[in-house]
């Protein structure tokens, strides 16, 4: 081979081997850019009611309470069916709804009960306890609830198949906000008049060892949810409320929000954590909607469109909260990742 033929040859493999470390670069830089991009959110309204409020998803069914008669039932909305379907029907006060597989549990504030309703045979049975409750939740067959029937509000526990009641707290304090996965109850601690309602975290009882444990490290934590071995709270330190998750496996709190804004309301499903930015001094208090943090990807995502958004909840890929325009007409909205 000449001389030429040579340089000639090396030129080539040059440029060849330059093309393909240039084409390597672009893919590289390519799936970068793609990994970096927040998924997309489709906005869709579930109620149009203009008085909807505290909605609760399970799997493809929505629901919430809604006061567009002059009284307050419960409705339903079917994603599968896109059809909405009116749960309650009466005189009395039907609100703050939870949903779990077949069954909606609710709270009935004309009467001291806690109703359960079944879907498919649309059958409605008042839960036989010896109280007023309210914010009633459910997993599988036990609900839990607040109930002040001896002066003090503690929570309870009811099981579907033993017809049983069992008191999970006895305080001169007030519990709140209770919240259920598998057997493990969370709340929040609201102090009372003893101590001048000063709030003393979140708590969690655990029902196959019959061990309560305080959870927050700190006082002023609010508004737990929990899924699986995660439990998620607001809590205000430094003169700021963030979102904290703390896992049970590791005994581990980790900081999810760092803002000076208000982020409260918190909820969980698998590794993603939703709340609301509800605002703080520097911009009026003017809400900025809801978030969202993946804990798989360490990455945050605002999720809503517009503020003025409220009690965001999460199930799979899909995420309702309230909405209110201006204040004024509550409708529930659900954004699809």
């Amino acid at each position: 081979m000449s001389i030429v033929k040579k340089i000639k040859t090396i030129y080539r493999v040059s440029l060849i081997s330059i093309a393909l470390v240039l084409f390597l670069v672009a893919c590289t830089a390519s799936a970068v850019t793609a990994e970096s991009v927040s998924p997309a959110v489709t906005e869709t309204y579930i109620s149009t009611s203009g008085f909807a409020y505290n909605p609760a998803i399970y799997g493809d069914k929505i629901v919430w309470q809604d006061n567009r008669n002059e009284k307050t039932d419960i409705y339903m909305y079917d994603l599968s069916t896109k059809t909405e379907t009116q749960i309650t029907n009466t005189e009395q006060t039907d609100g703050n709804p939870a949903i779990y597989g077949d069954r909606i549990v609710y709270s009935s504030y004309g009467d001291p009960e806690i109703c359960i309703c079944s879907i498919s045979t649309k059958k409605e049975t008042q839960i036989n306890i010896s109280g007023y409750a309210e914010n009633p939740v459910i997993y599988g067959n036990r609900i839990v609830y607040s109930s002040d029937r001896n002066g003090n509000i503690d929570v309870y526990m009811y099981d579907l198949l033993t017809k049983k009641e069992t008191q999970i707290t006895s305080s001169p304090d007030a519990q709140t906000y209770p919240a259920i996965y598998g057997n493990r109850v969370v709340w929040q601690d609201d102090g009372g008049e003893d101590d001048g309602w000063v709030n003393h975290g979140i708590f969690m009882y655990d029902i196959s060892t019959n061990k309560k444990m305080r959870i927050s490290p700190t006082e002023l934590a609010y508004y737990p949810a929990i899924y699986s071995n995660r439990i998620v709270y607001a809590s205000t330190r430094n003169g700021n409320t963030d979102i904290y998750i703390y896992d049970l496996s590791t005994k581990k709190e980790t900081q999810i929000t760092s803002s000076p804004d208000t982020q409260t309301h918190p909820a969980i499903y698998g590794n993603r954590i939703v709340w609301v930015d509800t605002g703080g001094e520097d911009d009026g208090w003017e809400n900025h909607g809801i978030f969202m943090h993946d804990i798989s990807t360490n990455k945050k995502m605002r999720i809503s469109s517009s503020g003025h958004t409220s009690n965001p909840v999460i199930y799979g890929n899909k995420i309702v909260w309230g909405y209110s325009v201006d204040w004024g007409a509550d409708d529930v909205y659900m954004g699809t990742i």
